[in-house]
């Protein structure tokens, strides 16, 4: 009884260090970030352009758009973190996004679904998820249609992005070329800059990064070393460095409009989402992507299936313990 007392006091003891370290965790990232930026970024919404990849033919012509620096520097080191910092210049401002190693998604899953050492282990890799891990599993509801919760008509952020490429009302401005109507196109650009939007407005930029990061990571865990990369082009793996990339700079543009488009509306956490108000905030995200891309869209309207779905979701996700 004693073993499992003192067992107890440790992990209590062990929990509150780890929620601390969460809770600066991210405010430490942030400082990376800033660390690397060479420029401001003022906050309004005509801010950068969000890149296509399906417009991009190779690393070097991405390197023309986007400073990509490794840290550290110093190589010597073996236990230093590794981190990449992206930074890219747009309509006269710089806008910069870091990706470090860490834990991905797959990892948080596997935790989810297995042992109790699994889960303690994340406890010790990433303190961040245990502490917030009710938003984080509320972000993956949204993030993914959940028919079993929300039945066969379930909507994502992935079907958002289909439906704003539908809504596209120019095609000789829009599409270039056949990647441009792809996946790696406006539909993975629109996916990542709005669904990084929505969840910055609801729950905060640290945790749409977070969300964001893991995901990265877990797509290609390679992203933070010089030498992997390398590796990667050899193996003729240029294009998917090029797509990843591109994701993590959109990631943080969408959260940068997130957090202009959140305080537009005065949203938080426990905003009711009325299907009104995800039609306003869908057609700004229009707004946006005409401007950035020189392109017509017809606007999302209240009554339309993927509004009051999706729109029902939100409230209904936010609203569960």
């Amino acid at each position: 009884m004693f073993a499992f007392f003192n067992l107890t006091i440790h992990l209590w003891f062990t929990l509150s260090t780890l929620n601390l370290m969460a809770a600066e965790g991210y405010a430490a990232i942030d400082n990376q970030r800033e660390a690397c930026s060479w420029g401001s970024s003022n906050e309004n919404f005509t801010t950068h352009r969000a890149l296509l990849a399906s417009r991009i033919h190779s690393l070097e012509e991405l390197k023309g758009m986007v400073k990509i620096d490794f840290f550290p520097k110093d190589t010597v080191d073996k236990t230093a973190t590794k981190y990449v910092c992206l930074t890219y210049s747009s309509m006269g401002k710089e806008i910069s996004a870091v990706l470090r190693e860490g834990i991905d998604q797959g990892e948080l899953v596997k935790a989810k679904d297995g042992s109790l050492s699994d889960k303690i282990g994340i406890l010790f890799k990433s303190p961040y998820s245990i502490k917030y891990r009710d938003d984080l599993r509320k972000i993956y509801i949204l993030a993914r249609r959940r028919r079993q919760l929300y039945g066969d008509v379930d909507k994502a952020f992935y079907d958002i992005a289909v439906a704003s490429v539908k809504k596209i009302n120019t095609i000789e401005r829009a599409y270039f070329s056949n990647r441009d109507s792809s996946d790696k196109g406006y539909i993975n650009t629109f996916n990542h800059v709005t669904s990084q939007a929505i969840i910055t407005s609801i729950f905060g930029q640290n945790k749409a990064a977070f969300i964001a990061d893991v995901h990265e990571r877990y797509n290609m865990p390679q992203l933070t070393s010089s030498q992997k990369i390398d590796s990667l082009m050899l193996e003729g793996q240029e294009k998917a460095v090029i797509d990843n990339y591109v994701d993590i700079v959109n990631n943080k543009i969408g959260q940068k409009l997130g957090i202009v488009l959140g305080r537009k509306y005065k949203i938080n956490r426990n905003s009711e989402w009325s299907p009104k108000l995800l039609t306003d905030y869908l057609n700004d995200m229009h707004q946006y992507y005409r401007l950035t891309y020189g392109i017509g869209m017809k606007p999302f309207n209240e009554q339309e299936e993927l509004i009051l779905l999706f729109s029902r979701k939100i409230n209904n996700t936010i609203a569960t313990n």
